[in-house]
């Protein structure tokens, strides 16, 4: 009896494993239809950060974050955040590079 129990459980097993190597190998098949397909190739090419030969090739890197800034050693902060505040300058201007940043970079996000 135990056997038997033992038997069902790995058939069991062995039948979902099938059910997800079935799911796969479709996935797979609609991968090879699509990369079969006339643009399907350089689409795919494109996804893996591949370019042609005569293209240039420009990198858009984020900005770095300021420096904060340390209060020198006779003057007292009031708050202990106080050197990692902005100026309202400041917030403006990161605020502009992170909407340009996401704007930049939005096409390649998931």
């Amino acid at each position: 009896m135990l056997v038997a129990h033992r038997l069902n459980v790995e058939a069991q097993m062995l039948s979902r494993e099938n059910q997800q190597l079935v799911r796969q190998n479709g996935d797979l098949g609609q991968q090879l239809q699509a990369v079969s397909q006339p643009d399907g190739a350089e689409e795919q090419a494109r996804l893996h950060d591949y370019v042609r030969p005569d293209e240039k090739v420009y990198v858009m890197a984020a900005p770095s974050p300021s420096p904060a800034t340390t209060p020198s050693p006779g003057s007292s902060a009031t708050a202990p955040d106080a050197s990692h505040r902005l100026t309202s300058g400041e917030a403006k201007h990161r605020s502009l590079w992170d909407a340009l940043w996401a704007a930049i970079t939005s096409p390649f996000r998931g």
